[in-house]
């Protein structure tokens, strides 16, 4: 386990549920819960969510042709540095979140992931001065 993972889930024993998050292209959060002893697997790069959950229509309705384009193929959904944090407003205080960015099975950014596409417009506004 990840020490952030380690320490966080230490620090918070009342927290029973993660809700792992990623945004879609219209900036709605995606994504699930998992039980407390599943955020091990979040940062060891186990788990995945289908690629076209990101590319949803603003109704959360799938985009026919990119389901059939992909085969609805999962990505690996890695969490991003410093964004695990207890979610004050659940009940009791039971929840955790952590925000996601997802990859390619061969390791290299999901350009329909918005965060990645974002950075590669910063990189090019950046180069350009």
């Amino acid at each position: 386990m990840s020490l952030e993972a380690d320490w966080f889930l230490r620090a918070h024993p009342e927290i029973t549920t993660i809700e792992v998050l990623l945004p879609d292209c219209n900036g709605l959060m995606r994504g699930k819960w998992l039980p407390r002893h599943k955020l091990a697997t979040v940062f060891e790069g186990e788990l995945k969510l289908p690629k076209t959950a990101l590319s949803l229509d603003i109704w959360g309705r799938d985009v026919q042709e990119l389901v059939f384009a992909s085969g609805d193929a999962d990505g690996i959904c890695r969490p991003v540095e410093g964004s695990l944090l207890p979610t004050p407003w659940s009940p009791q205080g039971q929840h955790g979140q952590v925000m996601l960015s997802m990859f390619d099975d061969d390791g290299s950014p999901y350009m329909g992931d918005p965060r990645h596409v974002l950075k590669q417009v910063l990189a090019q506004y950046q180069e350009a001065g």
